[in-house]
């Protein structure tokens, strides 16, 4: 697994995780042509029998046209299509899978009607569109969640597996 880029997809592939998701950060692949591109996080999720697919891309929009833009881009068809090669070599058994593509802005643009207008438009493509806030209220309910789940034989607190430490920190700054 490729490290993350900065803090932000670090966050995002720590949450995946703790959420029981096989997690790939910074995967390339190649585009028609010689272009490259990367998705920033995926998590591979098998429940149920049923694989689910999410692919997070992390940004800092500078305008509601430009975050609309990058978001066709970044969950179109070319990137779709490596998803699926990726399925179809790392987990064969599943023929079909649930995709699950989520964008953050990580600097906070979740106000007003325009934010509200275009998180409404692409819900309806499939694409859920989230603030750093948002993430982290997810992170929180996953972590606490994740405790109770894994009690410590006497009844103590347990504490976050050693290679989550992004959110091993958050957890020593909230105490």
């Amino acid at each position: 697994m490729p490290l993350p880029r900065n803090w932000a997809e670090e966050l995002a592939a720590e949450y995946l995780e703790l959420e029981g998701c096989l997690v790939e950060t910074g995967h390339p692949f190649q585009i028609e042509g010689s272009g490259r591109r990367e998705i920033d996080v995926l998590g591979f999720k098998v429940k149920k029998g049923q694989l689910t697919v999410i692919h997070i891309e992390l940004g800092v929009p500078l305008s509601l046209k430009d975050l609309k833009e990058t978001v066709e881009w970044k969950f179109d068809s070319v990137a779709k299509k490596e998803i699926k090669r990726l399925v179809r070599r790392f987990f064969f058994g599943f023929q079909n899978f649930t995709y699950s593509p989520w964008y953050i802005s990580v600097w906070e643009r979740g106000t007003g009607k325009k934010w509200k207008k275009l998180k409404d438009e692409k819900h309806c493509d499939g694409i859920e569109l989230m603030t750093f806030k948002d993430l982290m209220g997810k992170i929180e309910s996953a972590v606490k969640e994740w405790k109770r789940k894994n009690k410590t034989p006497k009844g103590g607190e347990p504490t976050l597996p050693e290679n989550l430490w992004l959110l091993k920190m958050l957890e020593m700054i909230k105490k």
